[in-house]
């Protein structure tokens, strides 16, 4: 894959098989996630929700394999009460509980990986909006957790102050990132001048969630 193509949106299947050539494990499922979470206007089941509050601990290594795996089976029996009787229609409901089960698959099946199907292709059943939308949505949260592999960015430790640390922490746990352009100026106070780290921070129309490459560079989480 060249830069320009990682660059433009085009058939996303190559950008997350690129990624996990390079074994980002971690901002893999994140990403998937990130995809799934886009669903959370269709979920009507709490569970749902914590189910991938689980999955992400368990990206970030604060959940063990075992218990996602007891996760995405509770999320499959969720699946089964719920929509009993309803046929096998493709329905909004039906792919929220299927993408929130992936989301919760354990490592070694690398289906986890591939919520972003749900924004690029199968986006039908969400509406009009959802379909137009949904595949430069998915680029953008690509582009958010992995940034530009082929520009990479050394952060310097000196740039990593208290401030600049509480800011990063405080949106990485809320998943309200409204203050990247406050992180960028304590960044840019800090003395950092990286045009690409600056500029990610203070682009208006630029979606950040967790996983974002330039938090997880202030958090030190690879």
């Amino acid at each position: 894959m060249t830069e320009e193509e990682w660059l433009t949106s085009g058939d996303l299947r190559r950008h997350v098989e690129f990624q996990s050539a390079q074994k980002q494990v971690r901002k893999l499922r994140l990403f998937s996630i990130a995809c799934c979470r886009q669903l959370e206007p269709w979920m009507d089941e709490p569970k749902l929700f914590e189910a991938l509050l689980r999955a992400e601990q368990l990206a970030d290594g604060e959940l063990s394999e075992s218990t996602i795996a007891k996760w995405r089976r509770k999320v499959n029996q969720l699946e089964r009460d719920r929509l009993k009787g309803r046929g096998t229609t493709w329905t909004p409901q039906m792919a929220v509980y299927h993408y929130v089960g992936t989301a919760c698959l354990e490592s070694q099946y690398l289906g986890h990986r591939d919520n972003w199907r749900t924004l690029v292709y199968h986006g039908q059943v969400f509406g009009e909006e959802f379909v137009r939308r949904g595949p430069q949505l998915a680029h953008a949260l690509l582009l958010d957790v992995f940034g530009n592999p082929f520009r990479p960015v050394t952060f310097s430790p000196g740039w990593r102050t208290d401030t600049a640390a509480l800011l990063a922490r405080t949106m990485y746990d809320s998943r309200d990132f409204s203050a990247m352009p406050i992180l960028a100026d304590a960044l840019q106070d800090a003395g950092c001048d990286n045009t690409d780290i600056l500029s990610h921070c203070r682009e208006t129309n630029q979606v950040h969630v967790r996983g974002c490459w330039v938090v997880d560079l202030v958090l030190g989480k690879a």
